[in-house]
């Protein structure tokens, strides 16, 4: 199983994420996801045996916490990866606590993470040609009130996503 963790934005969002992809695509090249593929990663694990399962669960049950609103408001070029993404220029408290909770505990559960720093993103472009031609955009503001345990699946050479287990956050 590829899995990963991540937050996954209502409808509303998507489709105001989507535009965003549109306009940098107009001036940027490259490949724009579908909305409803659209989320930010908290913990990306890879490849993961399935008798590992029930520890990802009993993990993910420890780290969930309140809610919180994330106002993504930056688009950024990733040069050496070629993506452009929307980000935050303020990554709030609660969602550092998660990512770092869930990071910590799947890390002293012997489960192999990328060492960088966590950086919340939603990918908008993927196989960009260049950066766009602004950095700032309209403030968008997402209520952020689950964590998601995805699995990533190929069929027919196409990414699908299939969300396996959800956690509510709240107070």
């Amino acid at each position: 199983m590829r899995l990963f963790f991540a937050l996954w934005p209502d409808v509303a969002v998507q489709r105001a994420l989507a535009r965003w992809a549109r306009s940098c695509h107009a001036t940027c090249g490259g490949r724009c996801p579908s909305p409803d593929k659209l989320h930010v990663t908290l913990a990306f694990l890879g490849e993961i045996d399935a008798e590992r399962y029930q520890a990802l669960l009993e993990i993910a049950d420890s780290v969930c916490g309140p809610g919180f609103e994330l106002t993504l408001d930056r688009i950024d070029y990733w040069r050496r990866n070629r993506i452009v993404c929307a980000s935050a220029s303020r990554v709030p408290e609660r969602l550092a606590e998660l990512a770092r909770g869930l990071v910590t505990r799947l890390g002293s559960a012997g489960f192999r993470l990328d060492a960088r720093d966590y950086v919340p993103h939603v990918t908008l472009l993927r196989d960009a040609q260049r950066a766009p031609d602004w950095q700032e955009m309209a403030p968008l503001t997402w209520t952020v009130s689950t964590m998601i345990l995805v699995e990533t699946l190929r069929a027919n050479r196409k990414l699908a996503y299939r969300q396996l287990q959800c956690w509510t956050l709240s107070e």
